[in-house]
């Protein structure tokens, strides 16, 4: 299901510096519709992962994200593949590596009941790999030019994230 949105929405907010706010223009009704239990798209389900791992990455990191239960909606679907289609091959890469993680710490990771800030920190002691991975990422998303050329494919390929209104 395609949410409508207005064509004057979408052109001003493809105006803003931070490719992130434009997305954002789409991936709040796909919250909402998500919400509904609707059907999403392949393509309105990657940008959802990717807004997880935005959001779970810079407010705690990778393990933060596992613990949180994103892990398999952002390592085990198809969002590196979809990153790859519009462009963002750093940070396909970057889930990829975290795939592999993921898969092999995941129990204990997803396992932790100890969510101290003592606890989360013996954890990337643990497993100081992700603080690597999350590391790329900032550095990544600090460049911008995987989250402009997703937003340019967006651009492109309109009918594929949204019912457009004039």
């Amino acid at each position: 299901m395609l949410p409508e949105i207005p064509l004057s929405e979408i052109q001003e907010m493809a105006k803003q510096e931070d490719p992130m706010d434009f997305l954002f223009v789409f991936i709040s009704p796909y919250i909402t519709l998500e919400q509904q239990k609707a059907d999403l798209s392949e393509s309105q389900r990657s940008l959802l992962a990717f807004n997880d791992m935005f959001r779970e990455i810079f407010n705690g990191g990778s393990i933060q994200l596992i613990m949180n239960g994103c892990g398999e909606r952002v390592f085990l679907s198809p969002l590196a593949e979809s990153l790859e289609k519009w462009g963002a091959y750093n940070i396909a890469d970057i889930v990829r590596k975290g795939k592999v993680l993921y898969e092999i710490h995941k129990e204990e990771i997803e396992g932790a009941t100890d969510i101290s800030d003592e606890a989360f920190d013996e954890l990337y002691e643990k497993y100081p790999e992700f603080d690597d991975l999350d590391q790329d990422y900032y550095d990544f998303m600090d460049d911008t030019e995987d989250s402009e050329n997703i937003k340019q494919y967006i651009l492109e390929h309109l009918d594929e994230f949204a019912e457009i209104k004039n």
